[in-house]
């Protein structure tokens, strides 16, 4: 049956990504960009007025009140459009749909598409794991997937699976036994030793099950085969833990699988081609691991292997094995050569800064062509950033990873700026009337030493605010292309950003301040509410500075209505009344109280105003030049 529905619904969600994720084409003046700016802005915004509608009005009802197979089938088919491989419009949509549908299959006993939207829900979650992974792995994530595919894997009991008459819903059991591993694979540093007992449970269930004569004899087209060479392949995964400690103080049933499961591949190369699922330099470093741990070499032999490999890279190449080469390999070398070396012997200390420089100099002249959102990018960029921060200077650094935020986003990477400058004159305002405020920071003990490092203090405000969201820089398809309002899970997503753990390591005060500029800007100013919960921003020495930070974000925030397309914008005189509302609990009194200033507010307006409208002209025109200097480069 036709869903009324559907054809809309799909229209809106693939116009309205179409817009967000639109080029940037030269040619615009100021005024010009603004028009098209504002313009796909209130379309999106109109798109997601009516998904929204459509949802409410008709798909959630629909859910409620299913009553046939023929009404499921037809929402099955529209899931497969918003979330199937190598395809996601939404992907939290697919979800809702495919949870209204295993509701009804349980309590109707239809097995058949109960396994099947297990599979679905299970690998959606799988996938955002994958993406939380760049950050820190996330345990509602990792556990919603593994309840579903365990719960679909629980018929591969003998009995049960050869009563089920329909082949499809046989697959689907098979695929979901196999990710059961493939999430504990992904989830291993929740966990490493609980996740591992549970992985190689798991791994071994796996290959009775599929060597089983009467299995395979049941099912004698299914690619056994090809199952259990993905079961090896996971097994692999888990080299990333013995790669981070020395030979004597690895596990050695470990270090016997992950070798046992290598030989196993490397015997097969021919007959799989391991090149059809790895790049051939993970495979070449697989391969060399596998040596070192069964002793084959020594240390300083893999040491100078890996050296090799990066002496040999291409710095031009964006592909997954060009980035497994110009960013994983040089991260596993560092480790390594921080293993085996001293940590005083200089040399090895300039070889790690050289090997950074390349790897920073690789991601800064990446072109416009390459694909920012891959995971693979996403988790190399991660990985960079982390590394690179313990020796770029702080303007080096912070270049770097917001580079990516312009080229990906530009409302995101504007929003930054005008934080950035709405602080500014925050700070110079109150560094002005009440510099005792400042005392702490820079190893301030009085307003005269205040007013002495003024300036100093000052541009480590000015590079905290600019850094406030950063962390966005990993998944901004969550924040800019879902043409509706945002489910539960999407939101534990972006309050991620908040997190600075696995994207810098704050050494120094200014990495400090950005630190908890970063974790502190969504806390209330009385520490009860808003995000990172974990972090106690009534401790935080630099605490006015965040104060001050959240206001700058409310304020732009609320007000854009040039590239943002989720919000209807608010006057400024209604965002200020807002947070002399929220006084002393959201917001700080001190810059509550200062809003009640003429003076400022104007210099506030100007910011927002014209200065917005300014800084959108600017940044485009930073981005073309950008881009031309990509194509001259190529």
């Amino acid at each position: 049956m036709a869903l009324e529905f559907e054809s809309k619904l799909i229209e809106n969600i693939s116009e309205f990504r179409r817009l967000e994720s639109e080029a940037l084409v030269s040619g615009f003046d100021k005024a010009g960009l603004l028009v098209y700016l504002r313009e796909k802005a209130n379309t999106n915004a109109k798109i997601m007025v009516e998904n929204n509608a459509i949802i409410d009005e008709q798909l959630r009802p629909m859910l409620r009140a299913l009553n046939s197979a023929e009404e499921v089938d037809s929402l099955f088919e529209l899931t497969q459009k918003l979330y199937a491989f190598n395809v996601n419009l939404d992907n939290g949509l697919a979800l809702e749909i495919h949870k209204g549908i295993i509701a009804w299959a349980r309590a109707c006993g239809d097995i058949d598409r109960l396994i099947r939207s297990l599979y679905c829900i299970g690998f959606i979650y799988q996938q955002i794991l994958s993406l939380m992974a760049v950050r820190k792995n996330h345990k509602f994530f990792y556990q919603e997937a593994l309840d579903a595919f365990w719960e679909a894997a629980s018929y591969v009991d003998k009995e049960q699976y050869f009563d089920i008459k329909n082949k499809e819903t046989r697959m689907y059991i098979n695929r979901c036994l196999g990710n059961v591993y493939v999430v504990l694979n992904s989830a291993r540093s929740i966990d490493s030793t609980g996740v591992m007992d549970l992985f190689f449970e798991s791994i071994d269930a796996v290959f009775e099950f599929w060597n089983d004569e009467k299995v395979r004899a049941f099912d004698p087209d299914f690619p056994w085969d090809a199952f259990i060479i993905n079961a090896h392949q996971n097994v692999l995964g888990w080299e990333q833990i013995l790669r981070i400690q020395p030979l004597d103080a690895q596990n050695p049933e470990l270090v016997k699988r992950v070798c046992d499961s290598f030989s196993f591949l490397d015997a097969n190369s021919e007959s799989i081609s391991i090149s059809r699922y790895w790049p051939a330099s993970r495979t070449e470093s697989s391969r060399r691991f596998n040596r070192y741990f069964s002793k084959q070499i020594s240390h300083l032999e893999l040491i100078h292997g890996l050296r090799n490999t990066f002496a040999a890279a291409d710095d031009n190449d964006y592909t997954t094995n060009g980035l497994f080469e110009m960013t994983t390999t040089p991260f596993i070398l560092i480790t390594q050569l921080e293993m085996y070396y001293s940590a005083d012997d200089e040399s090895v200390k300039d070889e790690i800064a050289a090997i950074l420089a390349r790897v920073v100099s690789y991601f800064r002249n990446v072109s416009d062509g390459v694909n920012r959102h891959d995971f693979n990018f996403s988790l190399a960029l991660s990985s960079c950033a982390k590394h690179a921060g313990k020796l770029l200077n702080v303007d080096e650094y912070i270049s770097l990873l917001l580079k990516f935020t312009s080229y990906s986003h530009l409302p995101t990477y504007v929003h930054t700026m005008k934080v950035r400058d709405l602080t500014d004159i925050l700070a110079k305002y109150f560094m002005a009337r009440n510099p005792q405020l400042f005392i702490g920071i820079c190893g301030t003990t009085s307003v005269d030493d205040v007013l002495m490092q003024q300036e100093e203090i000052l541009e480590l405000i000015s590079t905290s605010a600019l850094c406030h969201d950063i962390g966005k820089v990993i998944y901004l398809d969550t924040v800019s292309l879902h043409s509706r309002r945002l489910y539960d899970f999407e939101f534990e997503i972006i309050k991620e950003h908040a997190r600075v753990d696995t994207l810098l390591q704050a050494e120094g005060e200014a990495m400090a301040c950005i630190a908890d500029v970063i974790m502190g800007h969504h806390r209330w100013y009385n520490g009860s509410n808003g995000y990172k919960t974990a972090f106690d921003i009534t401790e935080s020495i630099y605490r006015f500075i965040i104060d001050m930070v959240a206001v700058s974000d409310s304020i732009d925030a609320a007000t854009d209505t040039i590239g943002r397309s989720y919000s209807q914008g608010l006057s400024l005189e209604q965002v200020v009344a807002e947070i002399k509302e929220g006084k002393g609990t959201q917001y700080s009194p001190i810059i509550a109280d200062a809003l009640s200033d003429d003076e400022l507010v104007a210099q506030i307006w100007h910011c927002i105003a014209e200065g917005r409208e300014n800084t959108y002209f600017e940044v485009y025109q930073d981005i073309i030049g950008q881009k031309e200097k990509d194509k001259k480069r190529l």
